[in-house]
């Protein structure tokens, strides 16, 4: 059961949507919840709905004192949590039911959170589970595993560009480990599949190439070579392209996803900057998040290497000035970029959530 728009939905749905947002807007956050609840009864895949019901959440949680929401989560965890795990297999849309009781009283319940993205995951929702995860991630940064079940997610959901990206990272932060290695892998062939739109129901893919060079490169991607060559190769051909099909915005994606994965995020901003320049690309949303995303991810690996840096001299990063620094910047640049995106983009509940949810972390 695959997600599903609102708009795919049935036009009282419609209706009734509309009456949640009136209501969040106004305050009526309850009203609110109410109307998401019920809707994602009926329709567990609708993650626009999710998405409004957590906003809805967040402010209601705001309102409460932290200490007793967070006291009677965890009481109401001890029950629903161990009701839903049961249901994951034999009912995911109960149990991700389950998880949102809980969530209802404590958004950031992280048990009530991986309930949700499990469930989500057997439910064949895989941006749901991807939603439940950012938002674990968001509140434990450090958890190595939650980070690598995202990136898992992000291949699932098509999300490949993503995926590469935090594979990569957790990668760089532990080069041997066996599991993230593979993690990886997946992550890069699955890019490499979405840029060379190769995969078919029908028919062999070598069909659809024009050049037997591409077919070879494609051929050994699909065997999970993933070497810093193999990269530079995909972005090369991807170069290539452009200077055939200037104004095919599928060639640049690939491109900067290759850089991306690379680390080089100073050239993926260059091609995204150009891609933008395009009339198709000036209209789109996505690549303006994409140039949000890799300003940030060039800081946050700055950060990165200052740490590591700070931490091989025999320093405490924790008072590093450079660092802190670095932090603040990044910390000023998502909220930033947020909010812009959350101004131009009023519609798109996605951007004023992860705002909100930024703010509240960050306190």
């Amino acid at each position: 059961m695959p997600e599903v728009s609102v708009t795919s939905l049935p036009a009282r749905i419609h209706r009734q949507v509309d009456n949640a947002r009136t209501a969040l807007d106004r305050g009526n956050m309850e009203y609110a919840v109410n109307i998401c609840r019920e809707i994602l009864n009926d329709h567990p895949g609708c993650l626009p709905v999710r998405r409004l019901l957590r906003a809805a959440q967040s402010k209601l949680y705001k309102q409460k004192n932290p200490i007793v929401a967070r006291a009677l989560g965890r009481l109401m965890a001890i029950v629903r949590i161990s009701y839903g795990q049961a249901l994951i297999k034999r009912s995911p849309p109960r149990a991700m039911n389950a998880a949102e009781g809980v969530l209802g009283i404590d958004p950031t319940n992280i048990a009530a959170l991986t309930l949700l993205s499990r469930a989500a995951i057997e439910h064949d929702l895989p941006e749901t589970a991807a939603f439940a995860l950012e938002a674990i991630c968001d509140y434990r940064p450090d958890d190595r595993a939650a980070r690598a079940t995202l990136a898992d997610a992000y291949i699932r959901a098509g999300r490949t560009s993503e995926a590469v990206s935090l594979a990569d990272q957790l990668l760089r932060e532990k080069p041997a480990d066996l599991d993230l290695q593979d993690l990886s892998k997946r992550a890069s062939v699955a890019q490499s599949i979405a840029a060379g739109r190769w995969e078919s129901n029908s028919g062999s893919y070598r069909d659809k190439l024009r050049d037997e060079e591409l077919a070879i490169t494609l051929e050994q991607a699909s065997k999970a070579v993933n070497s810093r060559e193999m990269t530079e190769r995909l972005i090369a051909d991807s170069l290539a392209r452009i200077e055939i099909e200037t104004g095919n915005l599928n060639h640049y994606r690939a491109a900067i996803n290759g850089y991306r994965a690379l680390g080089r995020f100073e050239e993926a901003l260059e091609w995204t900057r150009k891609a933008r320049a395009l009339p198709g690309g000036s209209v789109d949303a996505s690549l303006e998040k994409l140039e949000s995303d890799l300003r940030i991810a060039r800081l946050d690996q700055k950060a990165r290497d200052r740490r590591s840096a700070v931490i091989d001299q025999g320093g405490d990063p924790d008072r590093d000035e450079t660092l802190m620094r670095l932090y603040r910047e990044l910390t000023s640049v998502r909220i930033e970029s947020l909010r812009a995106l959350a101004e131009k983009y009023p519609s798109e509940m996605s951007y004023k959530f992860e705002l909100g949810r930024l703010m509240q972390v960050t306190g």
